[in-house]
């Protein structure tokens, strides 16, 4: 029997948790949408031609993972009828709940298994030092790329070091290490995480080819200024490197490579990024960068501040039936008066309670208090402290030692987390 009390009150926790994360990712979902489309039109309008700007727009996506507990959705018209509606649908579906964070797991695992795939391939390939840095060089042919996060690794086809000139064999290896020293392997990192938790959205997915030609054309401009190298020179090396890659193999999954898969239609759009190149002021460059940190640390502080807390607790005393789903007496001075609590029991004036409840529960059984409770949002998740009372008791004053919420480990951890 204590099995069976235990299960229960973890399924009811686990539902509460699958509801609760499903609703703020659903609410993320929709406005990462608006978001996406936004940046889409941004990108192939009004900076067209700046690179740095485009890269830096696709920051506004990780941004709508934390929109959910936005208190507008509750407090205004706008917000209840854009984004409340998906509350309901979650309420009334919890199987759909479940299956949002099935589709988290299976495509965390699809993306997590590219990733260690490509890191077991590298494991294998010799190292070799070329122009000073240590490559692996791989008999595949394939595009120059990296992988690895914290420990990021360049890899060479080896027609690649065999057939190109020392300095192009530089150009290709500062290409690499400006990917790494730029940290797009920590943002193609965060745009998985993105794309897993979000991926009711099919924008995350289909804008992969965007987000991944914006960073090459970033990592271009930057190779093309710290190398001191032509726009022509520079493209007809890409050109070069884009010959060597057959058809079949181009895709390096979870990399940032050199000359990648590429649609003609990106590829153009690339070499014409290069062709745009113009030399740029590096300590505008750097307070260019400055001012976006603070502005996305601005927006994600303004989200925070104009969203609800990790719990907002409830003051008042409720009393409900043997159920636990009517209300038979609401928060009231008479009810503190019947009623005194301390740290660990509940003391209960039997004659002055039972003149509280309507007429119609006076010979109930029981009766629940509920104190000193919490709710994560306003209709979502909860807990607190109670007491069961009961209505049969013949004394005076009944002492009872009540239920604390933060005891149980399940309700302590939905509350903090």
């Amino acid at each position: 029997m204590t099995f069976r009390l235990w299960f229960d009150a973890f399924a009811r926790c686990a539902c509460a948790w699958v509801d609760y994360c499903t609703v703020l990712l659903g609410r993320g979902v929709t406005v990462s949408l608006a978001v996406m489309l936004v940046i889409l039109l941004l990108r192939r309008t009004l900076f067209r031609h700046a690179v740095f700007v485009r890269g830096m727009l696709w920051g506004l996506l990780p941004l709508c993972l934390f929109v959910g507990k936005l208190t507008c959705i509750y407090q205004t018209h706008t917000g209840f009828a854009l984004l409340f509606g998906w509350h309901d649908f979650c309420a009334m579906h919890l199987w759909f709940c479940w299956l949002y964070i099935a589709g988290i797991l299976f495509v965390g695992i699809y993306l997590s298994r590219q990733r260690k795939g490509l890191k077991r391939h590298i494991r294998t390939l010799p190292a070799a030092t070329i122009c000073g840095q240590k490559v692996y060089v791989s008999d595949t042919a394939m595009s120059p790329f990296t992988a690895g996060v914290f420990r990021p690794r360049i890899v060479l086809p080896a027609q690649v070091v065999e057939n190109f000139n020392r300095e192009e064999l530089e150009a290709i290896i500062l290409h690499e290490k400006t990917h790494i020293r730029l940290g797009h392997l920590w943002f193609y990192l965060l745009w998985d995480t993105v794309r897993m938790l979000l991926w009711l959205n099919p924008l995350v997915h289909i804008c992969v080819k965007y987000f991944q030609t914006d960073l090459e054309e970033i990592c271009d401009w930057v190779t093309m200024q710290n190398g001191r190298q032509s726009p022509y020179d520079y493209g007809r090396l890409l050109i070069k490197s884009m010959k060597a890659v057959p058809k079949d193999n181009r895709n390096m999954g979870r990399a940032v490579a050199f000359a990648g898969e590429q649609q003609y239609r990106q590829f153009k759009r690339r070499i014409m990024g290069i062709a745009d190149y113009r030399p740029y002021n590096r300590k505008k460059m750097a307070a260019f960068l400055a001012f976006g940190i603070v502005l996305y640390a601005f927006l994600a502080g303004g989200i925070v501040k104009a969203s609800y807390p990790r719990y907002t607790v409830i003051d008042s005393w409720t009393v409900y039936d043997q159920t636990g789903k009517h209300v038979l007496v609401e928060d009231s001075e008479e009810l503190h008066s019947a009623v005194h609590i301390d740290e660990e029991n509940v003391y209960v004036d039997m004659e002055a309670f039972r003149e509280l409840l309507p007429e119609a529960n006076r010979k109930d059984d029981m009766a629940a208090l509920f104190f000193d409770g919490f709710y994560k949002l306003p209709g979502i998740g909860g807990g607190g402290n109670a007491a069961i009372i009961d209505l049969k008791n013949k004394e005076q004053t009944q002492v009872i030692p009540y239920i604390k919420g933060d005891k149980d480990i399940l309700i302590w951890l939905f509350k903090y987390l």
